[in-house]
């Protein structure tokens, strides 16, 4: 018996017309800036084109923005420069100078080798620049460039990194107790001791003054740009380090722990950070211990983004107090 079988092809539906996206008060929408789309393009009553970052008070803080401003102009990293920032009803809104590049995971792989090199030895000036700004506290700044002790940031430790808060510690060794508290707090007083017996060993290794860490060296938060010599060879350079929501001053281990741990990283561009970072390693052991503590941190944020998305009408979700 033979059985033969016959696909009906579907008929066409005619398209329906698309509702158009509401232009917004701040500008046209920087698509390739960032995932959460709160990135625009916009212009100055002088007609000067600048970036508007754009997100609810509490999860653009404040010092997120100091520590933009501290970067960019006191220790001349490159990125874009901090014009302004001000309160719009529910929302921050931080304006900067346009970068002029574009995120350097969308031309990694069409950038030949020499152009690889060059970008990495030049992102490492870079970081060097900012490691060797350092403060006796753990935090963020403020205005004036000291530690800001009143202005909580968000935790890097809590399952809900942005709508939970710390403020400054005083020592390694407060820092490392918050991180017990947390693991406490989620798992229990057994996994707590178990994390607090890992930490001991290596207390030996900490100093008492801390570096610029940015905390999130994304590829998508490096921006290159194209630049045509005279000869007209053109060749691919650093132009910005962009999104400093997860900086602050942290023990000279988190910055490679971040990176290596933390994240969505591709798994190319963890290779590029171990160059980027070569001689900023920290142990295997360190790793461990920030792997284990940072698990499942950033995961209930990501599903509150998604709600925030998701529903139509957001007086659905829990009230949360501003800052």
């Amino acid at each position: 018996m033979v059985f033969t079988f016959r696909w009906k092809r579907k008929a066409m539906v005619e398209p329906v017309d698309q509702p158009q996206p509401v232009p917004s008060i701040h500008g046209d929408l920087l698509p390739n800036i960032g995932w959460k789309k709160n990135v625009f393009k916009s212009s100055t009553e002088s007609g000067e084109i600048v970036a508007k970052k754009v997100h609810r008070r509490w999860k653009l803080l404040e010092s997120e923005v100091r520590m933009l401003d501290y970067a960019t102009r006191q220790l001349q990293v490159k990125g874009p420069r901090l014009r302004d920032v001000f309160l719009d009803g529910n929302d921050r809104v931080m304006v900067t100078d346009l970068d002029p590049g574009v995120q350097l995971h969308r031309v990694w792989k069409k950038i030949n080798t020499a152009n690889k090199k060059l970008i990495i030895q030049q992102l490492r000036i870079e970081i060097l620049k900012m490691r060797a700004s350092t403060k006796p506290l753990i935090g963020r700044v403020a205005w004036d460039g000291d530690i800001e002790k009143d202005d909580p940031y968000h935790d890097p430790y809590h399952p809900d990194t942005t709508r939970y808060s710390v403020n400054y510690f005083g020592s390694e060794c407060e820092f490392d107790a918050h991180k017990v508290e947390q693991m406490r707090a989620r798992r229990g007083d057994a996994a707590a001791k178990a994390l607090e017996d890992r930490i001991q060993p290596l207390r030996d290794q900490y100093s008492d003054t801390f570096v610029l860490t940015h905390g999130d060296l994304h590829s998508q938060n490096i921006h290159v740009r194209r630049v045509v010599g005279s000869d007209g060879t053109s060749r691919w350079e650093l132009s910005g380090i962009l999104d400093w929501g997860c900086s602050g001053f942290y023990p000279k281990y988190m910055e490679y722990a971040m990176a290596m741990k933390t994240g969505p990283h591709r798994p190319y561009w963890k290779k590029v950070m171990k160059e980027v970072l070569k001689g900023m390693e920290c142990s295997r052991e360190r790793m461990e211990v920030e792997e284990w503590a940072t698990q499942w941190v950033g995961v209930v944020g990501m599903v509150w983004t998604f709600l925030e998305r998701s529903c139509q009408d957001l007086s659905l979700l829990p009230h949360r107090q501003s800052r």
